[in-house]
């Protein structure tokens, strides 16, 4: 299974990457962290890291949220996922 996602992701990376490279744009945001390159989980702790800071320094509330999806897949019928 991880070969067949890390097949699939380099084909939403590829497919990705011409879309934007027609169209002469970056990613629809700066923040987001996946499918590209020299970017991973570190620099996005990174820049919620220094966002958190920079809120703290101009005495604002900070109030963060996450969510976590690895759960939702356990709780999906995957044959009909598949299939889909």
């Amino acid at each position: 299974m991880p070969c067949i996602s890390k097949l699939i992701e380099k084909l939403i990376l590829k497919r990705l990457s011409d879309a934007f490279a027609l169209y002469r744009t970056d990613f629809p945001c700066a923040q987001i962290q996946g499918f590209r390159k020299q970017l991973s989980c570190m620099t996005a702790s990174f820049n919620l890291q220094e966002t958190i800071y920079q809120q703290i320094e101009g005495n604002s509330n900070v109030y963060v949220g996450m969510l976590d999806q690895t759960a939702a897949f356990d709780v999906v019928w995957h044959d009909v996922l598949f299939a889909k």
